[in-house]
């Protein structure tokens, strides 16, 4: 009986840790491991469980019965519902397919990048070593990416906060459109006078086309343009609605990223300073 007893508990104490969790993720209410080992202890104690313990060994043994892993949580999409994004969805996004081509429907996006020049802030070093460092650098840049529903890539838009950087010392041509600002940020200045270019670039092509923006201050409505349609996303949505928020930017910063480490593996390899 004793043994039946425990066998019971045992499954029952199994059941209500899993069952816990699940209700906690439906609700988006985040899980940390100190939080789980916490109720695990008092559904230990609700049991009469004796000589339990909430230890990491435990926890990690759990989280590999359960397929359970540990992110970083990211994004927004758990604030936007349905009822939310259905008249985008039903009404004005196939308005905008239907009056424009595929390749004439562009989405434009900011991301910051801040500590552009990527340098990790961990290292692996040797147990019987300190591990210390230089200040963080906290200088960022504002990219603007945008593309059509075709994967045509429109130049890159970069804002820093100085006007004339060091690195651009000798060089004659960007591959990308570079401007300043003070905090560098995208402001509304900014905006127009990029918007007002593409007008004028899709003019000599002859296109019409439709930019799809978020809604920020920073975009505002900008009048007498002859080829743009400026369409602005709906509020508080465009971790669904924004196509540049699904994936695209991820896999650019990823590229950027791994471009810059091998940059300073070259320079480590060959004694020269790091890039900046």
């Amino acid at each position: 009986r004793v043994c039946i007893t425990r066998y019971k508990h045992g499954t029952c104490f199994l059941f209500l840790k899993y069952k816990w969790f699940m209700n906690a993720r439906e609700r988006n209410v985040p899980v940390s491991g100190t939080l789980l080992k916490e109720k695990a202890v008092f559904f230990a104690k609700e049991l009469q469980i004796e000589n339990f313990k909430g230890s990491d060994g435990w926890l990690d043994r759990w989280k590999t019965r359960h397929s359970v892993t540990f992110k970083t949580v990211a994004g927004e999409a758990k604030s936007c519902t349905y009822e939310m994004t259905a008249l985008w969805d039903e009404t004005t996004l196939p308005t905008i397919i239907s009056n424009y081509k595929l390749e004439d429907i562009f989405n434009a996006d900011e991301f910051g990048l801040l500590n552009y020049q990527a340098l990790p802030n961990k290292t692996l070093h040797l147990k019987s070593e300190k591990c210390v460092g230089g200040k963080h650098s906290k200088t960022r840049l504002t990219g603007m990416a945008a593309a059509n529903a075709v994967g045509e890539k429109l130049p890159m838009f970069v804002i820093g906060k100085s006007a004339r950087p060091r690195c651009f010392a000798g060089v004659r041509n960007l591959p990308c459109r570079y401007r300043s600002q003070k905090k560098s940020w995208m402001d509304s200045a900014l905006f127009e006078e990029w918007v007002t270019e593409l007008d004028r670039k899709f003019v000599r092509e002859g296109r019409k086309i439709a930019l799809i923006v978020d809604n920020c201050p920073a975009h505002p409505h900008i009048e007498g343009l002859d080829t743009n349609q400026l369409v602005f996303l709906p509020p508080n949505m465009t971790s669904k609605t924004q196509p540049m928020d699904q994936g695209v930017i991820r896999s650019l910063k990823a590229h950027y990223r791994t471009l810059t480490v091998q940059l300073f593996i070259r320079a480590v390899d060959n004694g020269q300073p790091l890039p900046k």
